[in-house]
């Protein structure tokens, strides 16, 4: 059963040419074939091919077969009968798979079937092919010459598996002679082509200019290349050199006004999907009238456009729509261009309307439109923006008379491109009042994807960057979001001051020497552990923050936070490396600088006795060593002491001693550290 085996009796499976382009040939069974002066009729079907059929274009069959089990040489005997008036070209051959023609001429390594036949004659052919294990036996046949007018083949096949174990020499390969054909170049003004050759073989692709081999100075990109003609062919690479024809190409460009689109070209076709009327309410009728319209691919300066004619003799108020494919975005605006040219002998004016759907006109309904008239041979250029509603796969055009129209011919280039709405949102500045944008305010209007605005710093503080509660960003590595932010500065601690971080000395940043309730059983289930380890370093990044200071100077810290409540009389002391370098710079009998920047970040008010403290939980090692922290929920505070330690020794630890006056609760409050320590 001839073509049983795939794809409805034709495989067309990357198969070239134009038989595969066009999908228009035909199949009939149970047809009588001839076998010529030395065959027998046989019954077969018919493939009938009313397109031009251009040299070297291919069809394939595949017929089920259960003969085909194992590697080996098998022989057909085949009927071809030339049905039709005009003659027929083809070679014809027997392969074992799509590898053979994809991308390859393996197929010409077998024995070619020359079914060259005039109105009338038959043929049979006695063939062998080594094939491999297959249910199908593939049939390929490939045009020898162009055929302008198509063809009606008759063919029936039979086929055996043998004992040979080689084909017959006589059954080998053989090579035909090349036909050349000519390809000629029409260039725009600013392309310049060097070393083409014009004199092809043909039923080879068509060779187009190679990048090395152009010179543009269009300013416009090539996107491919053409065949000038009454239709528009385009240069694929299954489209072949013609041996009965000269061809000229010339080349079409990029659309510079956005995405392309291809107008009235849709999944159903390429013609108008609805054709009606207006009504006396000005509404559109239902759209099923019959224009009588026909589509051919255009050119207009050198972009791929659409032409649309009719013969119709159309009315003040008809219109007809073009659906094209083309995916669009709910609620995002477009720019749609149009580029148009008027081929006919008279003017034509039309009312051109982007549509959400359907026939919807109306403003109301989201449509756009503009007032286009064109006079004879001119080209127009017109662009509109329209909001999309809703997403779809394809975009819709409405064309509504002005004034009778008869020989409509219009050529039509289409592109989209996205609009991108410009977002603007507020970036203000809050806290430090030294810190501003240039101009001296502290907010600004910035598009979204703004870097930030150049900033004055007036505090005396060296500005290390931002924050908000989504964390820490450089003015450098800032971009406006599509949504209001504010930020507050923090700083560098003050000039001559070193960076401390409480509780980084010992015990992972747990307190030691406690008292009060806090004494009894593991520290380490009491507290979080701030540190990991000790060590100047080992201050763990999930528990540093940013704490705000008096004046908006506010500076990195740590969280400091119990597990448990604390209770009036609990104390704890906080052990801190007293520097980066090591050394024990905490001395004795000389005058620190202690400045403390504190927050509380818990849900009630604490108030605390606080000691500058150098040894053990003795209170009194220093003097100008102490103060009270009383905060309200979600406040802050800056303190600063002097204190002169008088007991103990040098230590490389700066000590802070807390002693709770009234319960608390959990305690959650920010510490931020720095210290200046006397030569």
């Amino acid at each position: 059963d001839i073509g049983s085996g795939a794809n409805n009796k034709f495989n067309f499976d990357q198969v070239p040419g134009s038989i595969s382009e066009n999908r228009t040939i035909k199949y009939a069974s149970d047809v009588l074939v001839d076998g010529g002066e030395d065959g027998y009729t046989e019954k077969g079907v018919s493939l009938t091919e009313t397109s031009r059929v251009d040299i070297n274009s291919a069809m394939r069959l595949d017929s089920k077969s259960s003969v085909m089990d194992a590697q080996g040489v098998y022989e057909f005997v085949y009927n071809f009968e030339n049905l039709g008036n005009t003659p027929i070209y083809l070679d014809g051959y027997q392969i074992s798979a799509s590898a053979e023609y994809k991308g390859k001429y393996d197929y010409e390594k077998r024995y070619r079937m020359d079914i060259d036949l005039e109105p009338g004659e038959s043929k049979t052919f006695l063939a062998q092919y080594d094939l491999g294990k297959n249910g199908n036996a593939l049939t390929y046949f490939v045009a020898d010459k162009t055929m302008k007018e198509g063809f009606s083949l008759g063919m029936s096949m039979s086929m055996k598996k043998t004992d040979l174990t080689t084909v017959d020499p006589k059954y080998a390969s053989s090579t035909e002679e090349a036909i050349m054909g000519k390809v000629k170049l029409s260039l725009p003004e600013g392309i310049q082509v060097s070393n083409y050759a014009e004199n092809q073989t043909a039923g080879q692709p068509i060779a187009i200019p190679s990048t090395d081999q152009i010179v543009n100075t269009t300013g416009k990109e090539i996107a491919g290349w053409y065949i000038l003609g009454e239709s528009i062919r385009y240069v694929t690479s299954s489209t072949f050199v013609s041996d009965i024809e000269e061809y000229t190409i010339a080349p079409y460009f990029v659309n510079p006004y956005g995405e392309e689109i291809i107008a009235g070209t849709n999944s159903n076709g390429t013609l108008p999907d609805y054709m009606g009327h207006t009504l006396e309410d000005g509404t559109l009728d239902e759209g099923d009238a019959e224009m009588n319209f026909k589509s051919k691919d255009a050119m207009i300066n050198g972009l791929r456009a659409k032409n649309f004619s009719s013969s119709y003799s159309f009315k003040k108020g008809d219109y007809f729509r073009l659906l094209s494919a083309s995916k669009v975005t709910k609620a995002t605006k477009y720019k749609f261009h149009y580029s148009f040219r008027n081929n006919a002998e008279t003017s034509v004016s039309f009312n051109l309307y982007q549509v959400q759907g359907g026939i919807k006109i109306s403003s109301e309904e989201g449509a756009v439109k503009e007032e286009v008239t064109l006079a004879p041979k001119q080209v127009l250029e017109v662009e509109f923006e329209i909001k999309i509603q809703n997403a779809n796969s394809n975009v819709m055009t409405l064309f509504q008379m002005k004034e009778e129209s008869i020989g409509l011919n219009l050529d039509i280039a289409m592109a989209k491109r996205q609009i991108v709405e410009v977002v603007k949102s507020t970036l203000s500045i809050e806290g430090a009042s030294g810190v501003t944008f240039e101009n001296g305010q502290t907010s600004v209007e910035l598009e979204t994807g703004s870097k930030m605005p150049a900033i004055k710093n007036e505090t005396g503080r060296t500005l290390l960057g931002f924050y908000n509660e989504e964390g820490k960003v450089s003015a450098e590595d800032f971009l406006m979001p599509s949504n209001n932010v504010t930020l507050r500065p923090y700083f560098a601690v003050r000039e001559g001051y070193a960076r401390l971080w409480l509780g980084n000395g010992k015990n992972n940043g747990l307190p030691n020497n406690c008292s009060g309730s806090l004494s009894d059983g593991n520290i380490s289930n009491q507290f979080v552990a701030t540190a990991k380890g000790s060590g100047y370093d080992a201050t763990l990044d999930s528990m540093k923050t940013i704490v705000k200071g008096e004046n908006g100077l506010d500076e990195e810290g740590i969280l400091l936070q119990s597990k448990v409540d604390i209770k009036t009389d609990d104390a704890f002391r906080m052990d801190t490396i007293a520097s980066s370098t090591g050394g024990k710079v905490v001395t004795l009998n000389k005058e620190h600088s202690y400045v403390y920047l504190f927050e509380n970040r818990g849900e009630n008010a604490i108030s605390f006795d606080v000691w500058a403290i150098n040894s053990g939980k003795d209170t009194t090692s220093g003097t100008n060593n102490s103060f009270t922290l009383t905060l309200e929920a979600g406040a802050f505070k800056t303190i600063e002491i002097k204190p002169t330690f008088t007991k103990g020794s040098a230590n490389g630890n700066a000590l802070t001693y807390f002693k709770a006056k009234t319960d608390t609760g959990k305690l959650n409050l920010a510490v931020a550290y720095s210290a200046k320590f006397a030569d």
